[in-house]
């Protein structure tokens, strides 16, 4: 199997097997024992992680980064747009309105979380990266609007890892999992919709999702086209 994904109480962790696996995504910060247990029990050592790829800065995907970052050595792949909220652990201003925020924070969804140091490495992502030369197979590419800096992983298989792009099911993915639907909240929902139709220009056939899914592409197709907003 190439892809293998972690549900977590917020979100949801992918290993992506290659030559070296690949880590996507980290969940909340509380998360990081438990995705160190999951890999640990797949006999991954820290050290085997080619590189871990956080698809946006949101601290339910990027909480566990700095724990994750210093129990592997891993370089930290991340978009350019987001690079300042890893920083920054989630400090910056850039998330959602204030009164979004609050609900969400009353669920534990967003929260600061442990800055990545400026020092440890960092790859950002502003075109494009093969991930072959970091031991893994596919590409890292920039998908903008549900935040400036969010990136998806397209995969030789078809696969396609695509953050918060958008929603596999309701309620955050816990009702009709395989239905796309809409993220409630888009820094720039236009550059989002641009976003979907140029992964779906790739081929790939099978969409994994930072909440619920899998879904097919079909299904996105579908859902676009009659979807005014995206």
């Amino acid at each position: 199997m190439l892809i293998e994904c972690l549900r977590l109480t917020a979100s949801q962790v992918y290993l992506v097997h290659g030559p070296r696996p690949v880590l996507v995504d980290v969940g909340l910060a509380r998360d990081a024992p438990t995705v160190t247990a999951w890999l640990a029990r797949k006999q991954i050592a820290p050290r085997d992680l080619g590189a871990i790829i956080l698809t946006h800065a949101h601290a339910d995907h990027a909480g566990a980064v700095s724990a994750l970052a210093h129990w592997s050595g891993a370089p930290v792949v991340v978009g350019m747009g987001d690079v300042s909220t890893v920083h920054s652990g989630g400090r910056d201003g850039s998330g959602p309105p204030t009164g979004i925020r609050r609900v969400l924070a009353s669920f534990g969804l967003i929260q600061a979380y442990p800055p990545l140091p400026r020092h440890y490495p960092v790859i950002p992502v502003e075109t494009g990266l093969e991930l072959g030369a970091l031991g893994g197979v596919g590409a890292v590419l920039p998908v903008p609007g549900h935040t400036s800096g969010s990136v998806a992983v397209v995969l030789d298989s078809g696969d396609v890892i695509a953050g918060d792009v958008l929603i596999g099911g309701y309620l955050l993915g816990v009702v009709a999992r395989s239905t796309p639907a809409s993220h409630f909240h888009h820094v720039d929902r236009s550059r989002n919709r641009a976003s979907i139709g140029a992964l779906l220009s790739t081929g790939a056939h099978t969409w994994h999702l930072g909440h619920g899914g899998p879904v097919a592409s079909e299904s996105v197709r579908a859902w676009l086209d009659r979807s005014p907003s995206g």
